[in-house]
C-alpha cells in the first residue's frame, strides 16, 4: 500500500504531449574523459557512506523527501545520451523513463549488523558499475545496523560531479533539520529527446565553433591520452610536484585489478585532525594524507617490503571550484602529484614532509580536497 502512494505521488510518467523543445546540455572534456575511462575493471562513479544515529526514516518518507527536492538538482533525471559514431562528446537529456524508485534502493545487513557487514555491502554496491540507459545515480538505505543505526549508500558518477559537489549533493538532497515529509512531489515534464540527426548537426556546429575542445572529449583521446583534458592548473600542479619524482617509489602495490572493490575505513574526528593541524601546522589535508601514508607503510612492512626512502606516488584530486561556483553540479577538479613518504618512521617528520611538498600549489588559494584515492 505505501509502494503504491509512493508511485501515485512521486513517481512523473511522461507524457509525450507535454514534453517541451529539445534542449541540450553537452558534456565538458574533463567530464567525457570520466566517462569514457570506465570499463568493467574500472568503474568511475564516487562513493560516500553516511551512517545515522537513531531510527530510521521509512522508505517512503526518503523517497518523499529526495523526490521534493530533485528540482534543485535537475542532473539527478538526466540519462547520457551518446552522439552516433562517437563524433562528438556525450550530452546530457532528460530521462522520459525517470522511475524514482529504480534509483533509491531499500536492503539491510543481518544481525547483529556490524561495521564489517557494512563496509562489505558498500564494496558490492560500489564494485557494480551504473546503468548508462539511466540518470547515474544509486542511494541505498540500509537498515538493521547495530545500536539502532542506519546508513546511505551513495553512488554519483563522476561524469556529474566531483568529491565536493558530490558531498554539497548529499546536503541538497537531505534536509539539515527535521522537516515534515513532503506529501507530494513537484509536477516535472522531461524535455523533448534530441533525434540522431540533430545531434550529429550540433556536434558539427559545435566542431566548428570550438575544434579543439571537441576533439579533446573523444573516447580514443580520453582513453589514451589523460593530458588531452588536462587544464593550465592541472600542468601547474604537474610542474609543481617535480620534487616527488626524484624519489624512489615502491612498486609492489602496483599490479593488475578486476572487477571486486573492498571499502573500509578509519574512524577519527574532525575536531582531532584540527587539534593536530594546529600543534604542528599545515591544513586538514596534509593531516588525512600524513594518516594515510602512515596505512600505506603499515601494509607495506607488513608485506615484507623494503620501504626505507621510499614514497608511494599518489594523485590526490583537488577542487578548483570557488566560492561562488557552489551549487553547480558538474567537475571543478585538477590533482596534486604527492610523493607519501612511507620510508619516514617517525610520525612528525613524516608530516613535516607531506606538508612541504607541495607549497606552491597550495599557496595561491585554499583547495577542498575530494575523495583520496
Amino acid at each position: 500500500e505505501q509502494r503504491l502512494d509512493i508511485g501515485e505521488h512521486l513517481v512523473v510518467a511522461a507524457d509525450p504531449q507535454a514534453a517541451l523543445e529539445v534542449d541540450m546540455d553537452r558534456m565538458s572534456p574533463q567530464d567525457a574523459m570520466f566517462l569514457h575511462l570506465e570499463d568493467g575493471n574500472n568503474p568511475m562513479h564516487i562513493g560516500n557512506v553516511a551512517v545515522f544515529e537513531g531510527p530510521a526514516p521509512s522508505y517512503g518518507d526518503l523517497v518523499r523527501t529526495v523526490a521534493a527536492n530533485l528540482p534543485l538538482v535537475p542532473r539527478y533525471r538526466q540519462r547520457v545520451r551518446f552522439v552516433p559514431f562517437e563524433l562528438g562528446r556525450p550530452v546530457w537529456v532528460d530521462d522520459a523513463h525517470f522511475q524514482i524508485l529504480y534509483h533509491i534502493r531499500h536492503t539491510a545487513v543481518p544481525t547483529p549488523g556490524s561495521s564489517e557487514q557494512l563496509r562489505n555491502l558498500a564494496g558490492r554496491v560500489f564494485a557494480a558499475n551504473l546503468d548508462r540507459g539511466r540518470p547515474l545515480w544509486e542511494l541505498w538505505m540500509v537498515d538493521g545496523l547495530e545500536d539502532g543505526r542506519w546508513a546511505l549508500i551513495s553512488k554519483v558518477h563522476h561524469c556529474m560531479v566531483d568529491g565536493v559537489s558530490a558531498t554539497d549533493l548529499l546536503t541538497v538532497l537531505l534536509d539539515r533539520e527535521p522537516q515534515p515529509t513532503p506529501t507530494r512531489a513537484p509536477t516535472w515534464h522531461p524535455q523533448k529527446e534530441p533525434s540522431d540527426l540533430h545531434l550529429l548537426a550540433d556536434t558539427v556546429a559545435d566542431a566548428i565553433l570550438d575544434p579543439i575542445d571537441r576533439i579533446r572529449g573523444l573516447p580514443l583521446l580520453a582513453r589514451a591520452n589523460l593530458a588531452a583534458g588536462f587544464s593550465i592548473t592541472d600542468l601547474r600542479n604537474l610542474a609543481a610536484s617535480y620534487r616527488t619524482w626524484l624519489h624512489p617509489t615502491v612498486g609492489e602495490l602496483n599490479g593488475r585489478i578486476g572487477p571486486h572493490r573492498r571499502w573500509s575505513w578509519a574512524n577519527a574526528t574532525l575536531d582531532e585532525v584540527k587539534e593536530v593541524r594546529t600543534a604542528l601546522g599545515g591544513t586538514v589535508n596534509d593531516v588525512v594524507l600524513a594518516a594515510i601514508t602512515r596505512g600505506f607503510r603499515d601494509l607495506l612492512l607488513g608485506r615484507g617490503v623494503e620501504i626505507e626512502g621510499k614514497v608511494v606516488r599518489t594523485l590526490v584530486p583537488v577542487s578548483v571550484r570557488s566560492e561562488n561556483e557552489r551549487g553547480v553540479y558538474n567537475n571543478r577538479v585538477s590533482g596534486l602529484f604527492a610523493g607519501l613518504p612511507v620510508g619516514i618512521e617517525a610520525p612528525v617528520e613524516r608530516l613535516d614532509h607531506t606538508r612541504q611538498q607541495l607549497p606552491d600549489v597550495k599557496a595561491p588559494r585554499p583547495a577542498s580536497a575530494g575523495p583520496l584515492r
